[in-house]
């Protein structure tokens, strides 16, 4: 055997066996595919991160939102107790919202690591309180957001 064809062997016995290795992650997807409990943890997983998703991208709107309030706060440092308490009252829920989020996700717990001490059932029940969970957060943040916005626009038409 020439060393042209030698090399040529040995390349191709290299690409041979890594092209049928199993792939630990494929396999495991593969696996997971076909066992209907694990589809069903990782469906709730899902919705309960749909409904993270949609409401995520609104966190860089509560910051603004309460940069805004306190420079308004700041502009106006006798205003109304009223309106100075309402003020505070929606940077405060603001905040809350903030908070929330952050430690929704820092809690959450993938069901693949909850998989070797847990069972189907246990599983599917934790899912189904972090889908309120999250729920909750959602509402929250969304809620804040709209008295934020309310409050804003009334802020800025006494001008």
């Amino acid at each position: 055997m020439n060393n042209v064809t030698r090399l040529a062997f040995i390349a191709f016995l290299f690409f041979f066996s890594f092209g049928c290795a199993n792939n630990p992650g494929q396999h495991s997807a593969q696996k997971e595919a076909v066992n209907p409990q694990l589809a069903a943890e990782d469906s709730l997983r899902d919705v309960v991160f749909e409904i993270h998703d949609a409401v995520m991208p609104k966190m860089a709107e509560i910051n603004r939102l309460q940069r805004e309030l306190r420079k308004w706060k700041e502009a106006h440092p006798g205003a109304d107790p009223q309106l100075s308490e309402q003020l505070l009252k929606t940077l405060d829920w603001l905040t809350k919202a903030d908070e929330g989020m952050m430690n929704w996700m820092a809690e959450f717990k993938q069901p693949t690591s909850l998989r070797d001490t847990l069972s189907h059932e246990a599983i599917m029940n934790y899912l189904a309180a972090e889908q309120e969970k999250v729920q909750a957060v959602y509402d929250d943040i969304n809620g804040s957001i709209e008295a934020a916005k309310g409050l804003l626009q009334n802020l800025n038409a006494k001008k």
